[in-house]
Protein backbone atom coordinates (compact mmCIF):
# COMPACT_ATOMS: atom_id res chain seq x y z
CA UNK A 1 0.00 0.00 0.00
CA UNK A 2 2.05 3.71 -1.37
CA UNK A 3 1.47 6.66 0.87
CA UNK A 4 -0.63 8.16 -1.20
CA UNK A 5 -3.26 5.38 -1.85
CA UNK A 6 -3.71 5.47 1.67
CA UNK A 7 -4.25 9.13 1.78
CA UNK A 8 -6.97 8.95 -0.72
CA UNK A 9 -8.28 6.02 0.82
CA UNK A 10 -8.86 7.94 4.22
CA UNK A 11 -10.41 10.53 2.16
CA UNK A 12 -13.13 8.59 1.29
CA UNK A 13 -13.62 6.08 4.12
CA UNK A 14 -14.47 8.39 7.27
CA UNK A 15 -13.97 4.94 9.28
CA UNK A 16 -10.17 4.53 7.90
CA UNK A 17 -9.71 8.55 9.55
CA UNK A 18 -11.18 7.69 13.01
CA UNK A 19 -9.41 4.68 13.38
CA UNK A 20 -6.04 5.72 12.31
CA UNK A 21 -6.70 9.70 13.72
CA UNK A 22 -5.38 11.21 9.92
CA UNK A 23 -7.78 13.98 8.78
CA UNK A 24 -8.80 14.39 5.29
CA UNK A 25 -6.24 17.15 4.44
CA UNK A 26 -3.36 14.93 6.18
CA UNK A 27 -0.62 13.86 3.95
CA UNK A 28 1.51 11.27 6.46
CA UNK A 29 1.90 7.92 5.64
CA UNK A 30 0.21 4.57 6.58
CA UNK A 31 0.59 3.25 9.88
CA UNK A 32 2.95 0.91 10.47
CA UNK A 33 1.12 -1.45 13.93
CA UNK A 34 0.32 -4.34 12.70
CA UNK A 35 -2.80 -4.25 13.91
CA UNK A 36 -3.74 -1.49 12.37
CA UNK A 37 -2.07 -1.89 8.92
CA UNK A 38 -4.36 -5.35 9.00
CA UNK A 39 -7.28 -3.25 9.52
CA UNK A 40 -6.82 -1.04 6.86
CA UNK A 41 -6.20 -3.99 4.48
CA UNK A 42 -9.83 -5.32 5.54
CA UNK A 43 -11.21 -1.89 5.00
CA UNK A 44 -9.67 -1.75 1.62
CA UNK A 45 -10.77 -4.91 0.60
CA UNK A 46 -14.54 -3.51 2.11
CA UNK A 47 -14.40 -0.51 -0.16
CA UNK A 48 -12.80 -1.38 -3.16
CA UNK A 49 -15.79 -2.13 -4.83
CA UNK A 50 -16.95 1.21 -4.92
CA UNK A 51 -14.00 2.79 -5.97
CA UNK A 52 -14.36 3.87 -9.29
CA UNK A 53 -11.54 2.69 -12.06
CA UNK A 54 -10.61 3.98 -14.88
CA UNK A 55 -9.89 1.99 -18.38
CA UNK A 56 -6.58 0.56 -18.44
CA UNK A 57 -4.67 2.43 -20.95
CA UNK A 58 -3.36 1.06 -24.48
CA UNK A 59 -0.08 -0.40 -24.00
CA UNK A 60 2.93 0.96 -26.04
CA UNK A 61 4.44 -0.71 -29.10
CA UNK A 62 7.83 -1.43 -26.58
CA UNK A 63 5.32 -3.14 -24.07
CA UNK A 64 3.57 -5.23 -27.01
CA UNK A 65 6.84 -6.36 -27.81
CA UNK A 66 8.32 -6.89 -24.71
CA UNK A 67 5.18 -9.06 -24.24
CA UNK A 68 5.83 -11.14 -26.76
CA UNK A 69 9.05 -11.52 -25.99
CA UNK A 70 8.12 -13.07 -22.92
CA UNK A 71 5.80 -15.26 -24.88
CA UNK A 72 8.98 -16.32 -26.40
CA UNK A 73 11.04 -17.18 -23.55
CA UNK A 74 7.67 -18.92 -21.88
CA UNK A 75 7.54 -20.91 -24.75
CA UNK A 76 11.81 -22.10 -24.78
CA UNK A 77 11.65 -22.72 -20.94
CA UNK A 78 8.80 -25.52 -21.68
CA UNK A 79 10.70 -26.93 -24.70
CA UNK A 80 13.93 -26.65 -22.16
CA UNK A 81 11.55 -28.30 -19.59
CA UNK A 82 10.71 -31.23 -21.56
CA UNK A 83 14.42 -31.71 -23.35
CA UNK A 84 15.44 -32.08 -19.60
CA UNK A 85 12.35 -34.70 -18.51
CA UNK A 86 13.39 -36.61 -21.89
CA UNK A 87 17.23 -36.84 -20.79
CA UNK A 88 15.85 -37.76 -17.26
CA UNK A 89 13.65 -40.56 -18.67
CA UNK A 90 16.86 -41.79 -20.26
CA UNK A 91 18.83 -41.68 -17.31
CA UNK A 92 16.03 -43.48 -15.57
CA UNK A 93 15.62 -46.45 -18.09
CA UNK A 94 19.82 -46.81 -18.33
CA UNK A 95 20.44 -50.37 -19.06
CA UNK A 96 22.37 -52.19 -16.35
CA UNK A 97 25.68 -53.04 -18.14
CA UNK A 98 25.93 -49.79 -19.64
CA UNK A 99 25.64 -48.66 -16.10
CA UNK A 100 28.69 -50.59 -14.94
CA UNK A 101 30.11 -50.31 -18.04
CA UNK A 102 30.53 -46.28 -17.57
CA UNK A 103 31.66 -46.72 -13.73
CA UNK A 104 34.51 -49.21 -14.43
CA UNK A 105 36.50 -46.32 -15.95
CA UNK A 106 35.72 -44.04 -12.89
CA UNK A 107 36.64 -46.80 -10.74
CA UNK A 108 39.59 -47.38 -12.68
CA UNK A 109 40.74 -43.62 -12.67
CA UNK A 110 40.37 -43.23 -9.29
CA UNK A 111 42.86 -45.77 -7.81
CA UNK A 112 45.85 -43.05 -8.93
CA UNK A 113 44.83 -39.96 -7.06
CA UNK A 114 44.43 -42.08 -3.91
CA UNK A 115 47.62 -43.89 -4.33
CA UNK A 116 48.95 -39.93 -4.81
CA UNK A 117 46.53 -39.16 -1.45
CA UNK A 118 48.25 -41.57 1.00
CA UNK A 119 51.76 -41.12 -0.48
CA UNK A 120 51.25 -36.87 0.65
CA UNK A 121 49.62 -38.06 3.79
CA UNK A 122 52.64 -39.85 5.01
CA UNK A 123 55.22 -37.71 4.11
CA UNK A 124 57.13 -36.68 6.94
CA UNK A 125 56.79 -33.01 7.20
CA UNK A 126 53.10 -33.73 7.57
CA UNK A 127 53.38 -36.05 11.18
CA UNK A 128 50.45 -37.35 10.44
CA UNK A 129 49.75 -40.32 12.85
CA UNK A 130 50.87 -43.53 11.47
CA UNK A 131 47.68 -45.41 12.64
CA UNK A 132 45.81 -42.80 10.54
CA UNK A 133 47.45 -43.75 7.81
CA UNK A 134 47.24 -47.06 8.20
CA UNK A 135 43.47 -46.79 8.25
CA UNK A 136 43.42 -44.62 4.96
CA UNK A 137 45.51 -47.21 3.29
CA UNK A 138 43.40 -50.04 3.66
CA UNK A 139 40.46 -49.01 1.47
CA UNK A 140 43.06 -50.69 -0.88
CA UNK A 141 42.11 -53.91 0.65
CA UNK A 142 38.81 -52.95 0.56
CA UNK A 143 39.02 -52.39 -3.55
CA UNK A 144 41.19 -55.65 -3.98
CA UNK A 145 39.42 -57.89 -2.32
CA UNK A 146 36.10 -56.37 -3.64
CA UNK A 147 36.93 -57.15 -6.67
CA UNK A 148 37.09 -61.60 -6.90
CA UNK A 149 33.75 -60.92 -4.52
CA UNK A 150 32.37 -59.24 -7.69
CA UNK A 151 33.97 -61.82 -10.26
CA UNK A 152 32.19 -64.49 -7.93
CA UNK A 153 29.33 -62.93 -7.98
CA UNK A 154 29.20 -62.61 -11.93
CA UNK A 155 29.96 -65.85 -12.27
CA UNK A 156 28.33 -67.91 -10.22
CA UNK A 157 24.63 -66.20 -10.40
CA UNK A 158 25.00 -63.75 -12.59
CA UNK A 159 24.28 -61.21 -10.60
CA UNK A 160 25.96 -57.47 -9.41
CA UNK A 161 27.45 -57.90 -5.93
CA UNK A 162 25.22 -55.51 -4.41
CA UNK A 163 22.51 -58.30 -5.68
CA UNK A 164 23.98 -60.92 -3.64
CA UNK A 165 23.27 -60.33 0.15
CA UNK A 166 26.16 -63.01 1.67
CA UNK A 167 29.08 -61.87 -0.96
CA UNK A 168 28.25 -58.34 -0.63
CA UNK A 169 27.87 -57.87 3.14
CA UNK A 170 31.38 -59.27 3.54
CA UNK A 171 33.20 -57.21 0.83
CA UNK A 172 31.60 -54.04 2.39
CA UNK A 173 32.43 -55.05 6.23
CA UNK A 174 36.02 -54.69 4.61
CA UNK A 175 35.60 -50.73 4.44
CA UNK A 176 33.53 -50.18 7.80
CA UNK A 177 36.89 -51.81 9.04
CA UNK A 178 39.09 -49.41 7.20
CA UNK A 179 36.90 -46.19 8.26
CA UNK A 180 36.77 -47.97 12.12
CA UNK A 181 40.59 -48.00 12.21
CA UNK A 182 40.98 -44.24 11.12
CA UNK A 183 38.77 -42.65 13.79
CA UNK A 184 40.09 -45.29 16.39
CA UNK A 185 44.08 -43.89 15.60
CA UNK A 186 42.44 -40.23 15.14
CA UNK A 187 40.62 -40.55 18.36
CA UNK A 188 44.03 -41.71 20.34
CA UNK A 189 46.16 -39.20 18.30
CA UNK A 190 43.88 -36.43 19.43
CA UNK A 191 43.07 -37.17 22.97
CA UNK A 192 46.93 -37.04 23.51
CA UNK A 193 47.69 -33.86 21.79
CA UNK A 194 45.06 -32.43 23.84
CA UNK A 195 46.06 -34.00 26.74
CA UNK A 196 49.95 -32.58 25.86
CA UNK A 197 48.65 -29.20 25.31
CA UNK A 198 46.84 -28.57 29.16
CA UNK A 199 49.57 -30.10 30.26
CA UNK A 200 47.26 -32.39 32.63
CA UNK A 201 49.41 -36.00 31.37
CA UNK A 202 53.26 -37.26 31.28
CA UNK A 203 52.67 -40.42 30.17
CA UNK A 204 53.91 -41.86 26.50
CA UNK A 205 52.18 -41.11 23.54
CA UNK A 206 50.11 -44.00 22.04
CA UNK A 207 51.81 -46.35 19.53
CA UNK A 208 49.45 -45.92 16.79
CA UNK A 209 50.71 -42.47 16.74
CA UNK A 210 54.59 -43.36 16.34
CA UNK A 211 54.44 -47.05 14.63
CA UNK A 212 52.39 -48.08 12.02
CA UNK A 213 52.08 -51.84 13.37
CA UNK A 214 49.32 -51.73 16.28
CA UNK A 215 47.30 -50.72 13.60
CA UNK A 216 48.39 -52.76 11.00
CA UNK A 217 47.90 -55.92 13.34
CA UNK A 218 44.28 -54.66 14.30
CA UNK A 219 43.76 -54.30 10.36
CA UNK A 220 44.86 -57.98 10.37
CA UNK A 221 42.46 -59.37 12.86
CA UNK A 222 39.72 -57.95 11.80
CA UNK A 223 40.04 -58.71 8.05
CA UNK A 224 40.27 -62.51 8.94
CA UNK A 225 36.71 -62.05 10.76
CA UNK A 226 35.52 -60.56 7.46
CA UNK A 227 36.91 -63.72 5.42
CA UNK A 228 35.46 -66.20 7.87
CA UNK A 229 31.71 -64.51 7.33
CA UNK A 230 32.18 -65.11 3.70
CA UNK A 231 34.00 -68.62 3.98
CA UNK A 232 31.41 -70.31 6.10
CA UNK A 233 28.78 -69.58 3.93
CA UNK A 234 30.98 -70.11 0.67
CA UNK A 235 31.16 -73.99 2.20
CA UNK A 236 27.66 -74.69 2.40
CA UNK A 237 26.70 -74.23 -0.79
CA UNK A 238 25.21 -70.38 -0.94
CA UNK A 239 22.53 -69.37 -3.13
CA UNK A 240 22.86 -66.17 -4.92
CA UNK A 241 20.63 -64.13 -2.08
CA UNK A 242 21.69 -66.31 0.97
CA UNK A 243 21.28 -63.35 3.65
CA UNK A 244 24.90 -62.20 5.43
CA UNK A 245 25.57 -63.45 8.65
CA UNK A 246 22.54 -65.87 8.35
CA UNK A 247 20.62 -63.28 8.60
CA UNK A 248 21.14 -61.87 11.52
CA UNK A 249 18.18 -59.27 13.45
CA UNK A 250 15.95 -59.90 10.48
CA UNK A 251 12.17 -60.74 11.03
CA UNK A 252 11.82 -64.03 10.45
CA UNK A 253 10.31 -64.73 7.07
CA UNK A 254 7.01 -66.74 9.41
CA UNK A 255 5.87 -63.28 10.07
CA UNK A 256 5.75 -61.49 6.85
CA UNK A 257 3.77 -64.08 5.16
CA UNK A 258 0.62 -61.61 4.66
CA UNK A 259 2.88 -58.24 4.07
CA UNK A 260 0.84 -56.64 1.37
CA UNK A 261 4.25 -55.19 0.10
CA UNK A 262 7.18 -57.89 0.08
CA UNK A 263 10.70 -57.00 -0.45
CA UNK A 264 12.55 -58.09 -3.55
CA UNK A 265 15.04 -61.28 -3.09
CA UNK A 266 17.60 -58.69 -3.67
CA UNK A 267 16.55 -56.15 -0.78
CA UNK A 268 19.75 -55.76 1.91
CA UNK A 269 19.76 -57.52 5.48
CA UNK A 270 19.34 -55.60 8.51
CA UNK A 271 23.21 -56.85 8.79
CA UNK A 272 24.76 -55.28 5.59
CA UNK A 273 22.30 -52.14 6.37
CA UNK A 274 24.52 -51.87 9.84
CA UNK A 275 27.39 -52.28 7.78
CA UNK A 276 26.31 -49.91 5.59
CA UNK A 277 25.61 -46.96 7.42
CA UNK A 278 28.35 -47.93 10.02
CA UNK A 279 30.69 -47.13 7.19
CA UNK A 280 29.01 -43.74 6.42
CA UNK A 281 28.50 -42.64 10.24
CA UNK A 282 32.48 -43.32 10.52
CA UNK A 283 33.38 -42.09 7.63
CA UNK A 284 31.77 -38.50 8.74
CA UNK A 285 33.72 -38.95 12.30
CA UNK A 286 36.82 -39.05 10.61
CA UNK A 287 36.04 -36.23 8.63
CA UNK A 288 35.29 -34.27 11.88
CA UNK A 289 38.47 -35.45 13.16
CA UNK A 290 40.40 -33.71 10.04
CA UNK A 291 38.58 -30.32 11.16
CA UNK A 292 39.81 -30.99 15.00
CA UNK A 293 43.43 -32.43 14.09
CA UNK A 294 43.74 -28.73 12.27
CA UNK A 295 43.66 -27.26 15.54
CA UNK A 296 45.54 -29.49 17.95
CA UNK A 297 48.74 -28.91 15.23
CA UNK A 298 47.82 -25.15 14.38
CA UNK A 299 47.56 -25.84 10.49
CA UNK A 300 44.29 -24.70 8.90
CA UNK A 301 44.90 -26.23 6.14
CA UNK A 302 44.12 -29.77 7.71
CA UNK A 303 40.10 -28.49 7.06
CA UNK A 304 40.84 -28.85 3.54
CA UNK A 305 40.89 -32.62 3.55
CA UNK A 306 37.55 -32.52 5.51
CA UNK A 307 36.17 -30.75 2.54
CA UNK A 308 38.47 -32.96 0.35
CA UNK A 309 36.80 -35.98 1.52
CA UNK A 310 33.05 -34.55 1.22
CA UNK A 311 32.47 -36.28 -2.46
CA UNK A 312 33.63 -39.67 -1.10
CA UNK A 313 30.90 -39.26 1.32
CA UNK A 314 28.52 -38.51 -0.66
CA UNK A 315 29.36 -41.75 -2.93
CA UNK A 316 28.68 -43.50 -0.03
CA UNK A 317 25.31 -42.01 0.47
CA UNK A 318 24.70 -42.69 -3.31
CA UNK A 319 25.29 -45.87 -3.37
CA UNK A 320 23.11 -46.88 0.06
CA UNK A 321 20.35 -45.16 -1.67
CA UNK A 322 20.18 -47.85 -4.65
CA UNK A 323 20.29 -50.27 -2.43
CA UNK A 324 17.15 -48.56 -0.54
CA UNK A 325 15.56 -48.93 -3.83
CA UNK A 326 16.83 -52.47 -4.13
CA UNK A 327 18.89 -51.08 -6.67
CA UNK A 328 16.89 -50.74 -9.37
CA UNK A 329 17.93 -47.10 -10.62
CA UNK A 330 21.32 -48.40 -12.78
CA UNK A 331 22.38 -44.18 -13.50
CA UNK A 332 23.15 -44.55 -9.56
CA UNK A 333 26.25 -46.69 -10.36
CA UNK A 334 28.24 -44.37 -12.29
CA UNK A 335 27.45 -41.56 -10.82
CA UNK A 336 28.73 -43.09 -7.43
CA UNK A 337 31.62 -44.35 -9.18
CA UNK A 338 32.45 -40.05 -10.88
CA UNK A 339 31.76 -39.57 -7.20
CA UNK A 340 34.22 -41.62 -6.01
CA UNK A 341 37.12 -40.55 -8.33
CA UNK A 342 36.35 -37.32 -7.50
CA UNK A 343 36.80 -37.57 -4.38
CA UNK A 344 39.77 -39.24 -4.57
CA UNK A 345 41.43 -36.23 -6.59
CA UNK A 346 39.90 -33.46 -4.32
CA UNK A 347 41.06 -36.01 -0.87
CA UNK A 348 44.80 -35.89 -3.03
CA UNK A 349 44.43 -32.13 -3.82
CA UNK A 350 43.79 -31.18 -0.29
CA UNK A 351 46.82 -33.70 0.78
CA UNK A 352 49.00 -32.04 -1.43
CA UNK A 353 48.13 -28.43 -0.01
CA UNK A 354 48.63 -30.00 4.04
CA UNK A 355 51.92 -31.15 2.62
CA UNK A 356 53.06 -27.91 0.97
CA UNK A 357 52.17 -26.26 4.15
CA UNK A 358 54.05 -27.81 6.52
CA UNK A 359 57.16 -27.26 4.55
CA UNK A 360 57.28 -30.22 1.84
CA UNK A 361 59.02 -30.34 -1.48
CA UNK A 362 58.38 -32.63 -4.58
CA UNK A 363 61.99 -34.40 -5.33
CA UNK A 364 63.56 -32.52 -7.89
CA UNK A 365 63.42 -35.31 -10.34
CA UNK A 366 59.84 -34.50 -10.53
CA UNK A 367 60.56 -30.78 -12.18
CA UNK A 368 56.37 -31.31 -13.35
CA UNK A 369 55.67 -31.03 -9.28
CA UNK A 370 57.61 -28.15 -8.35
CA UNK A 371 56.03 -26.04 -11.33
CA UNK A 372 52.92 -26.12 -9.60
CA UNK A 373 54.40 -24.47 -6.08
CA UNK A 374 54.13 -20.84 -5.28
Amino acid sequence: LQPSAFVSLVKRCPSLQLLTSVSPSSNMPPPRGLVTTLLCCLCCGLVSPFVPRRPPPDLPTTRKIGLRLIAVDTTSVLETSVQNLSFLDTLSSMDPAKAEALAGPFFGLSLFPYLGFLYLLNVDENNTPKGVVVGFATCLLFVFLTIPAAIAAKLLYGVSLADSDWLHGSAESLLTITNLVTVVAFRQALGYKQEVASDVTSAAPPESLLSYDPMAKLVGLLTFAAFLTAFFPAIDGPAVHTPYLGGFMDIPSALLWDSPHPEPDNALTVATWIIHISSLVEFLVAMGFCWRWADIVDQPRWKGLTWGLLPLHTSGIVACTSHLFYNSIPVLVPLQAFLTCVGNTTAGYAAWRVAVGNGWRPPAEVPLLNSFLP
